[in-house]
């Protein structure tokens, strides 16, 4: 099949890396500074790659069938599901998705890979099992003046990441939402939410870095069938999704296949497949890290804090209104108070408590709907019948009628339209 041009190869020393390169030409002509980063901090979303707005064109020499991109030594263009492009080094399981087709961030990422390989710690990891170890590259900045290059590890066997440099934990987001962590096991736990990010992000952005295998599978199957029995069980579950969408979750990582692979013990995924597993184990490492699974303080029910009983602050607005309002503000408050436990809101009870809260709307409009047709019905009645007192109060009674059901239809619209059958209604208190 004749093939069409190719364009230009970048311009750069070949990403040509050996074992043991630490005087590498990359090495010593670009000097990067190699930051431990998390996978929650890798920038393909964030960065703004852009393209110049002008016309065009291309011509398709005759009988050209086959479009091939640029090759580049040792470096395999990938393209994930949802479009982004990214690259893998062949003779170690390096991840980046620096355009390299881009002279300055090929020998960036040339240079930091040298840097690393010359690591006596790199080597040893490498020399004990390489097929379990990915290693994944991003460039702080896309010029070329940049100086740091951040990295991490994964190790896919005790599914975990980790770093040849001090982390700080702090730096990381679930971190901070989550006070009072002490122990090593509940710290480890949420590097294992960065490893299901990893499984979310590393293998959701490098599709082919996941080693999948049934057994992987059938635990992401179980977590969801136990899922959908403590739901279905329990009021006061942990879980932090509906029953039908755990049964829509269910559903769908059923049909999730694993092919193994010929003459080998591994197992493959179709790259989509892959990028939806590694969300739904996402969703529940979280939810293991938040409820603090296999802790001394355990979460088991939805309205228990595991920091004891906190002082809970009461607004002075709310008190000054409740005698007027029928301690109505105060009820909401402590309402809102039990759902917001430790800042976690669970769909069950938010759809319970946003359920009453439209009742009791519906009632609101339909009793200021009573309510203003009996103050009209007053104020009909001839002059003569009623005192300026009496019409001064039914003028003012009118006036809170129409006002409540104003608002009594505000709200019932505000929450018909954005229902609280939302992805991301866990995350409302953040």
């Amino acid at each position: 099949m004749q093939k069409c041009p190719k364009s230009s190869s970048p311009t750069g020393p070949s990403p040509t890396i050996t074992k043991g390169t630490a005087g590498s030409e990359a090495n010593s002509r670009i000097a990067l500074k190699l930051v431990p980063i998390a996978p929650e901090s890798f920038q393909r979303y964030t960065r703004h790659r852009t393209i110049n707005k002008c016309d065009t064109d291309y011509v398709v020499p005759p009988l050209c069938r086959s479009f091939p991109r640029v090759s580049l030594p040792h470096w395999n263009a990938e393209r994930h599901p949802e479009g982004g492009l990214y690259f893998v080094y062949t003779e170690h399981r390096i991840f980046t998705d620096a355009y390299l087709y881009d002279a300055a961030p090929f020998a960036q990422i040339t240079s930091a890979i040298a840097q690393l390989l010359a690591r006596a710690e790199v080597q040893q990891l490498l020399n004990t099992d390489s097929s379990h170890i990915d290693i994944v590259l991003d460039l702080m900045t896309e010029s070329s003046d940049n100086d740091e290059c951040g990295y991490y590890f994964v190790d896919h066997s005790p599914r975990i990441i980790f770093w040849l440099d001090a982390f700080s934990m702090s730096a990381l987001h679930h971190w901070n939402q989550v006070p009072g962590i002490a122990s090593p096991t509940h710290a480890k736990m949420c590097l294992e939410i960065e490893y299901c990010k990893i499984i979310r992000v590393h293998c959701e952005y490098f599709p082919t870095a996941m080693p999948i295998s049934p057994q992987i599978v059938g635990e992401l199957h179980d977590a969801i069938m136990y899922g959908i029995g403590d739901a279905m069980s329990s009021l006061k579950s942990t879980q932090q999704f509906p029953i039908e969408r755990l049964f829509r979750m269910l559903t769908v990582t059923k049909e999730m296949v694993c092919e193994p692979v010929p003459e080998t013990a591994r197992f493959r995924m179709n790259p989509g497949s892959v990028a939806v597993f590694a969300r739904f184990m996402q969703d529940f490492a979280m939810s293991r890290f938040y409820h603090f699974h296999g802790e001394k303080t355990a979460r088991l029910n939805n309205d228990k804090s595991v920091y004891g009983s906190i002082p809970r602050r009461s607004h002075i607005f709310a008190w000054l209104l409740s005698p007027l309002l029928f301690n109505m503000p105060l009820r909401y408050l402590r309402t809102l108070q039990v759902v917001n436990t430790d800042r976690l809101i669970y769909y069950a009870s938010w759809q319970r408590l946003i359920t009453t809260l439209r009742t009791e709307w519906l009632d609101l409009v339909l009793y200021g709907t009573l309510i203003l047709n009996t103050n009209v019905g007053f104020l009909s009645v001839p002059a003569s019948g009623l005192s300026t007192a009496g019409k001064v109060a039914s003028y003012a009674s009118v006036s809170f009628g129409v006002t409540s059901i104003f608002l009594g239809i505000l709200l019932l619209r505000t929450y018909q339209v954005e229902s609280p059958d939302v992805p991301d209604v866990t995350q409302a208190a953040r």
